[in-house]
């Protein structure tokens, strides 16, 4: 169960700490589900997270892929070099090296960084045009496909 916190002018900073590490916790031993996906991306503060749980649809095969199966790596995540990165390792595909994670939610977590480097750099208004200004959609089509998932 996911807890949230309510708006209530008097919950101190430690009850709100104490709030996120029993989230996070819960998430760190909860086996993948689209709908954990959905509210970990809320609770990340991922920016566009219905545009980027359709990335997550898109680049594991509908969460049936073996880079995520086995790897944890919901977004084809590639070995970040130049930010940190909550990866544990990489593996070699045909289109690079790629991110391996310990957790799903490692995953999402990674995505928040580069997410939160890249933002810095591009608008993120149009999510789609920020995308494609960042080198994430590599694929000229990309935005098209993603557009197309429900």
């Amino acid at each position: 169960i996911l807890l949230l916190a309510t708006l209530n002018p008097v919950a101190s900073n430690e009850n709100l700490a104490l709030l996120a590490l029993r989230n996070d916790l819960y998430f760190k031993h909860a086996d993948f589900t689209p709908e954990n996906l959905r509210n970990y991306l809320f609770f990340c503060g991922i920016s566009n997270s219905e545009i980027v749980f359709k990335q997550a649809k898109l680049e594991t095969a509908h969460f049936k892929s073996g880079i995520f199966k086995k790897y944890n790596n919901l977004f084809g995540m590639k070995v970040a070099t130049k930010r940190e990165t909550t990866a544990t390792g990489f593996i070699l595909a045909d289109f690079g090296k790629v991110a391996t994670y310990s957790h799903w939610t490692e995953s999402v977590k990674d995505y928040a960084i580069w997410q939160s480097v890249q933002s810095a750099k591009f608008s993120t208004e149009n999510y789609y045009d920020f995308l494609e200004k960042s080198g994430y959609a590599t694929n000229p089509e990309y935005n098209k496909i993603l557009k197309g998932i429900k």
